[in-house]
Formats: C-alpha cells, sequence, structure tokens
C-alpha cells in the first residue's frame, strides 16, 4: 500500500505519492516575476527559502473551484523545491496503491489534463478502495525548458 496525498484542481480529485510531497500550507504571498512564464504564478519566501510557484489552473488548463481555499503543495523537483497551488487537500493521508507504467518514458510537460484524466485510460492511476484517482506526477508536468526558466527565476534572487 501507497501512503496517498489527496487534492482537488477543479473539480477533480487528484493523488500525489506523500513521499514526494515535502509541504502543504496556505499559499503565502507571491512575488510576481517580469518576463516569467504564464504558468508561474510568483515566488514565495518560505522560512528563507526561494520557491517558484506554478498556478497548476493555468499550466494544466483547469478552471479553479472558486472556494477560496487555495493551498500550496510543494515538491522537491530536480533537487530544487516548487510549489504548486490547488484547490483544497485532504488533511490526511490515504492508503491506496499506485498502477500504471511510468510516465518517465514519455516527453515531459503535455501538460493536458487528459494525460491524468480517469476517462482516458491515464498511465498512472491511484486506486483508493473502489475509486481511482488520475496521480498527479509534478515531474512530468514541466518541460525541460520550462524547468530550466524556473532555474533562472531561482537564480535572480
Amino acid at each position: 500500500m501507497d501512503k496517498l496525498f489527496v487534492f482537488s484542481l477543479g473539480f477533480r480529485e487528484m493523488a500525489a505519492d506523500a513521499l514526494k510531497v515535502h509541504e502543504v500550507l496556505m499559499v503565502p504571498k507571491l512575488t510576481t516575476m517580469a518576463d516569467s512564464p504564464a504558468f508561474i504564478a510568483g515566488v514565495a519566501n518560505l522560512r528563507g527559502n526561494i520557491i517558484p510557484v506554478v498556478d497548476t489552473h493555468k499550466k494544466l488548463g483547469v478552471d479553479p473551484s472558486h472556494k477560496g481555499t487555495d493551498r500550496l503543495v510543494v515538491f522537491k523537483i530536480a533537487g530544487a523545491y516548487l510549489g504548486f497551488v490547488v484547490d483544497a487537500v485532504k488533511l490526511q493521508l490515504i492508503e491506496g496503491v499506485i498502477e500504471g507504467s511510468t510516465r518517465k518514458a514519455k516527453p515531459k510537460g503535455n501538460g493536458k489534463l487528459e494525460s491524468v484524466d480517469s476517462s482516458v485510460s491515464a498511465e498512472l492511476m491511484a486506486h483508493i478502495g473502489d475509486q481511482r484517482i488520475p496521480v498527479f506526477d509534478p515531474e512530468t508536468l514541466l518541460t525541460t525548458e520550462e524547468l530550466e526558466s524556473i532555474a533562472t527565476i531561482r537564480k535572480a534572487f
């Protein structure tokens, strides 16, 4: 059994491997950066660490749920921390099983919600009881060029 972290993005639930989640918190004050990619909401200063923040809704083309409960989920990607804004989180870890082939062999950054849509035979699905939930894998969400842009943003601080 895997420990899963479940959150909502738009009006759907998604799961992430809890071992990949570094931290979850309220979205702090963000500083915007000129000339940053459109999907970058800004950067946050978390205890002295500059964390670029991805507007996950823009990156995946999903309408926010507008519940006003936005949270920041921080992952460690390519040796550095990166935050993703989501609509809401479940407050406990859930046990389930992640099944499917690894997506690392696929090109990174397709940025299409269909790639994690349970109705379109996604490659990674979390099975929690009778429920199937698409797996959010931030390492395959961003292209190499996007990761380089994010590294440039970090260096500016």
